[in-house]
């Protein structure tokens, strides 16, 4: 469930940078098929850092390829740190 919630931040983020529909997005679209050039890139680590609450680095960029990816890493190396975010969330949205 949350990896699927991260997935989703992450996607959220690139069409934000993109002025573009995160429906749009196809999640298995590599990064650069989706349009983010190395700026984008620098720009997507640093609001996941911001908005996680993590401390990424710009490399994931280049050694994961796709949204599922990423989200993968985030969840696999941050998962105690941003599960939270998730959870209370996900309990503000059922109430």
């Amino acid at each position: 469930m949350y990896l699927k919630d991260i997935e989703k931040s992450v996607k959220e983020a690139i069409a934000e940078l993109l002025d573009s529909s995160d429906d749009a997005l196809n999640l298995d679209a590599s990064f650069l098929e989706l349009g983010l050039n190395s700026v984008l890139a620098v720009e997507l680590v640093e609001a996941k850092n911001q908005k996680l609450g993590i401390e990424l680095g710009v490399e994931v960029m280049f050694d994961y390829r796709d949204v599922k990816e990423l989200a993968h890493f985030i969840f696999q190396h941050y998962g105690k740190e941003v599960v939270p975010l998730f959870t209370g969330r996900f309990l503000a949205e059922r109430a």
